[in-house]
């Protein structure tokens, strides 16, 4: 979200495309693009509940009085502090519900382990 509202500011001038409407393209118009609006895109009945709840107390997003500005220039990925998709929890309280960070993470290590050894010059 970030990256587009700065793209346009150059060339279109800093007021070319507020913060609301940068969330609004990130959700409601984004779900329009992928013709998922009937299912997602926005918080309606009978449409899949696709959240994240954002811790906004962090010093590096406040002050600050317009929050979509915040959550478009201030928060990042570390303010995610739940997420759910379709209704159903993937984190609560910054801890991975659905997934095993350790196994993923062992899964992982070999393969890069094969990377760094075929492409990465030894010293």
């Amino acid at each position: 979200m970030r990256l587009a509202a700065l793209l346009q500011k150059p060339q279109n001038g800093a007021d070319a495309v507020t913060a609301q409407e940068v969330v609004r393209m990130a959700t409601v118009d984004g779900a329009r693009a992928l013709n998922l609006q009937q299912e997602t895109g926005s918080l309606e009945l009978g449409k899949k509940a696709d959240i994240i709840g954002l811790q906004e107390t962090a010093l590096h997003s406040i002050p600050g009085s317009d929050i979509y500005s915040r959550i478009v220039y201030s928060m990042n990925s570390h303010d995610v502090e739940f997420t759910m998709v379709d209704g159903c929890f993937l984190m609560q309280k910054r801890e991975l519900l659905t997934i095993d960070e350790e196994a993923v993470v062992a899964s992982v290590l070999p393969a890069l382990q094969r990377v760094k050894k075929k492409y990465l010059v030894q010293a």
